[in-house]
């Protein structure tokens, strides 16, 4: 679903820490600009309401397997007490 391109992933913490996870296409970087726009996906992570990721997701490390093959190490939270 992403294109070849370079991507930013960030935490959105609004309203709480670790609410969802955004995906943006960076389309302009040199040494005096940077422009990026979401993707059209993101969110791309948020809480599923059970299990590990019930309550939270915060992070996102994307690994390229092969030409064309990626896995992606992600971290969600269930304790809802943690701010």
């Amino acid at each position: 679903p992403f294109e070849d391109g370079v991507m930013r992933f960030c935490q959105d913490c609004e309203p709480e820490y670790g609410t969802r996870v955004r995906a943006f296409e960076i389309i302009e970087l040199s040494y005096k600009t940077y422009r990026e726009r979401e993707h059209h996906l993101s969110p791309i992570l948020v809480p599923s309401g059970e299990g590990w990721n019930s309550n939270r997701m915060h992070h996102v490390d994307p690994h390229q397997r092969a030409p064309g093959e990626w896995i992606a190490c992600v971290d969600g939270l269930t304790n809802t007490s943690f701010k």
